[in-house]
């Protein structure tokens, strides 16, 4: 099963940054949309789950867009694990909890919405 968390409108203040939290609940992150709505051409973006996960990390994004956050698959001794010695293997992040968003370059007091699509 599939649920959808929004994050409802976050405001940038006048410097064009802005902080947010959403509550997530336990499974894996498959997606995050983005919806703009006002943030201004050029706005940064950096989403970590509430494990310390980096969702997404990404400058300059101009319009509104889906991203399919991965992080590497580490084994038993903390190493990262690959299929054939050289090439990591991915699997969607866990949540739990909550996700953490900053906004910066967005411009004076404008908003934008997120949405998280968790597999339960």
């Amino acid at each position: 099963m599939v649920k959808l968390e929004r994050t409802g409108a976050i405001t940038t203040d006048s410097s064009g940054d802005a902080t947010a939290t959403i509550a997530l609940p336990p499974g894996r992150v498959i997606a995050i949309a983005y919806f703009k709505t006002d943030y201004a051409n050029g706005v940064d973006f950096d989403i970590q789950s509430g494990m310390g996960d980096e969702l997404w990390d990404e400058d300059n994004v101009n319009a509104a867009q889906v991203q399919y956050p991965r992080v590497t698959v580490q084994g038993g001794t903390g190493s990262d694990v690959t299929y054939d010695g050289s090439n990591a293997i991915y699997e969607a992040p866990v949540s739990y909890g909550s996700a953490a968003i900053t906004v910066a370059s967005g411009g004076d007091t404008k908003s934008g919405e997120f949405a998280f699509f968790i597999e339960t």
